[in-house]
């Protein structure tokens, strides 16, 4: 077999569009309250939320990259 699948390079990003991610994954922000119980608030992952945080990442990347003592 002669497969030539391109490896992707770290950090190189896929294209997203809004119905990607629409129910891929659940994010639960738990809070815990005073009887010391948790309850769970679920909040879907959309492509904007995901590329907001692929952003920050980046930016936060670039400036750890940018500090970093020689």
């Amino acid at each position: 077999m002669n497969s030539k699948k391109k490896k992707k390079k770290t950090g190189e990003s896929c294209p997203l569009d809004q119905n990607d991610l629409k129910e891929l994954t659940t994010v639960y922000d738990n809070k815990e309250v005073d009887t010391g119980e948790v309850e769970g608030e679920v909040e879907l992952l959309t492509a904007d939320l995901i590329r907001e945080g692929l952003k920050f990442a980046t930016s936060m990347e670039q400036r750890f990259i940018a500090h970093e003592p020689e």
